[in-house]
């Protein structure tokens, strides 16, 4: 009688991609594990929407057929596959197994499709002292002992690995980070439970127990090591013990994933508005626009999504208002007069009125003098205003017309993020002069699927734009 296991996921790439990916022989085999030769055949219930496929396959002696169904998941595909033996597979933990062989296929289908570093091909005959560990290593521009505190004290690993941290520092002692979940009838306390080794800012080490909670499962072992390097640390993390190499499961992707969130936590700590990091960004602002839209031809610069909304030329001219009407003069009636006096109306749209007739050139200069001068105006009424530039007094409020009650902290990263809006703003507009050009290729190109133009019926329906 067949034995039928299934399993689905969401994999980060289009439909068609996927779906090449299963038929091309020579593509399978870059993320199949012994992957089968035949063609793949397209099953009766197949549309173009939803792909039917279906796969025979001899895996460890034993043939069997595999069934792919396919669709469309937002910006990935969903794929639910059946994969049906003629009889149990001669391995202990047969389900299991399968269950731990598609995880890891499919995580490999991903990072095929997006050229990722954590593609591994297990063998699957391999058991005992032939399992080859998990090693994954990164990295990070920061000092060794910047990067052990992001490993070893429960606030941080809070914020990029543990649900609930609780470390004991030493050989032997306790660790936890407080994942729990179920695995059918079945509640796991899942991650390490002991620490095995200890040198503190060079190497630790750690148990890894079943991640199904299986006792009869043995322990493996977890080490991270760093190492110093040039403007920065290596981390390397070994992950070994398994008792066969299909049990690598989803670690290798998930391992990578967890080693760039700790990139993450060590070189952007999640620390909130930074005054300095925001000046740096908007001092920067004029000199990107005129490196990327100086000389180009008119019909980049007079791009736009409908008749609501901005071209880059006009985006340069709605930055110059801002400069002149919204950020500084905001900053300085905050500093007076608090709540008590309410900002000006902010008129959106008054770039077609006041800079119709500049150039680019005209609009380029005038912006990057602007906004010297309100950097400059900044500084100067933050250092006229302390503790204004303080963290304390970056929540000084002001009261907003429409909006109401707002700091000084919100003002200036809106400022920040205005910014980065009209940049991407710029670009999509300008993306969609080619719309229409590049065929097929629309499906992979994300600027393509944003905006009015994107989003209204026929392409030609457009929405004002928040400033």
């Amino acid at each position: 009688m067949p034995i039928a296991h299934r399993f689905q996921t969401s994999v980060p790439a289009p439909l068609s991609e996927v779906e090449r990916a299963l038929t091309q022989t020579e593509a399978r085999a870059r993320w199949w594990a012994e992957a089968p030769a035949a063609t793949a055949e397209r099953m009766p219930q197949s549309t173009e929407a939803c792909p039917r496929l279906a796969l025979g396959w001899s895996v460890l002696g034993v043939p069997a057929r595999v069934e792919f169904a396919l669709a469309a998941d937002g910006a990935g595909t969903r794929v639910e596959l059946t994969h049906s033996l003629e009889r149990e597979l001669p391995v202990a933990r047969a389900a299991e197994w399968l269950d731990d062989f598609w995880r890891l296929a499919l995580a490999n289908l991903g990072a095929h499709l997006r050229h990722g570093p954590d593609l591994v091909l297990p063998q699957l005959a391999a058991s005992g002292s032939a399992v080859r560990p998990i090693r994954v290593e990164l990295s990070i521009e920061a000092p060794p002992g910047e990067v052990w505190s992001a490993l070893v004290e429960p606030a941080r690993l809070e914020r990029w690995i543990a649900s609930k941290a609780a470390l004991e520092p030493r050989a032997g002692g306790a660790i936890s980070y407080g994942w729990t979940y179920k695995v059918g009838a079945r509640d796991v306390q899942g991650g390490p439970r002991r620490l095995l080794e200890w040198m503190p800012e060079r190497r630790f080490a750690y148990d890894w127990p079943d991640w199904r909670g299986d006792p009869a499962v043995a322990d493996q072992r977890v080490t991270w090591t760093l190492e110093p390097r040039a403007g920065g640390t290596r981390v390397e993390l070994v992950h070994e013990g398994f008792e066969r190499e299909v049990d690598w499961s989803d670690f290798v992707g998930g391992w990578r994933q967890f080693l760039v969130a700790l990139r993450a936590e060590v070189e952007q700590p999640a620390q909130g508005f930074d005054l300095d990091e925001a000046v740096a960004l908007i001092e920067r602002t004029p000199r990107v626009l005129r490196a990327w839209l100086s000389g180009l031809p008119a019909g980049w610069l007079r791009a736009d999504e409908g008749a609501a909304t901005y071209s880059p030329l006009e985006i340069v001219g709605h930055l110059v208002h801002g400069e002149e009407t919204d950020w500084i003069p905001r900053t300085r009636r905050m500093l007076e007069h608090g709540e008590r006096v309410p900002f000006d109306r902010y008129d959106r749209f008054a770039q077609r009125r006041l800079h119709a007739g500049d150039t680019l050139e005209d609009l380029l200069a005038l912006f990057e003098r602007r906004r010297a001068e309100s950097v400059a105006a900044l500084r100067a009424l933050l250092a006229g205003a302390a503790p204004a530039g303080s963290p304390a007094g970056l929540d000084v409020r002001g009261m907003h017309p429409v909006l109401g009650a707002v700091t000084l902290r919100q003002l200036l990263a809106t400022w920040v993020v205005h910014d980065l809006s009209h940049l991407r703003q710029a670009a999509r507009a300008m993306a969609q002069r080619y719309r229409g050009e590049v065929g097929a290729w629309a499906e992979f190109m994300p600027v393509l699927q944003e905006g009015p133009l994107a989003r209204a019926p026929g392409g030609t329906t457009a929405q004002a734009p928040r400033a």
